[in-house]
């Protein structure tokens, strides 16, 4: 069963209350109605009653997972592009070194060799272009979670 309605946090204290006072009075042998004395419709009532708490109960289980789930692949694929991150940095790093002692070299040389020069700067731009990519990817993906979270906000109420 799915429902449509979500209990702001601020009201569950509401539900413990009553839940703790049906504990009470249900597990408590003074409280405890005689159960001969129950009529069918007030069996059938209290058995409907204990169905919905259960199917609301398992709802609110299942949101718990689903949220879980979600927070955890949002983390996977955070440290996943923390990881690809670091990694272009350190290449770019090393890219930029390499191509500062080519450069040294050419100069050292007198212009020996312009061919050198012209694809180690196709090579920076192809690594430009492609460092763009990935960080608009990161950023749309940072805006998709922001949404997520902004709509997980909202339909908690928050």
């Amino acid at each position: 069963m799915t429902t449509t309605s979500v209990i702001p946090h601020d009201r569950l204290h509401v539900i413990h209350e009553v839940e703790h006072e049906l504990s009470r009075k249900f597990t408590d042998p003074k409280a405890m109605p005689i159960k001969h004395n129950l009529s069918d419709l007030g069996r059938m009532s209290a058995e409907a009653v204990m169905t919905q708490y259960e199917a609301t109960a398992q709802c609110v289980e299942d949101m718990g997972k689903t949220v879980k789930g979600m927070a955890e692949q949002i983390a996977a694929k955070l440290v996943e592009y923390d990881t690809d991150m670091k990694r272009m940095v350190a290449e770019t790093s090393t890219m930029v070194r390499d191509t500062a002692n080519k450069l040294a070299e050419v100069l050292v040389e007198c212009d020996a060799d312009m061919k050198i020069i012209k694809e180690t700067s196709e090579a920076i731009r192809e690594k430009g272009k492609h460092s763009q990519a990935l960080i608009e990817q990161v950023s749309a993906l940072s805006g998709a979670i922001r949404e997520t979270c902004a709509d997980f906000r909202q339909k908690m109420g928050t």
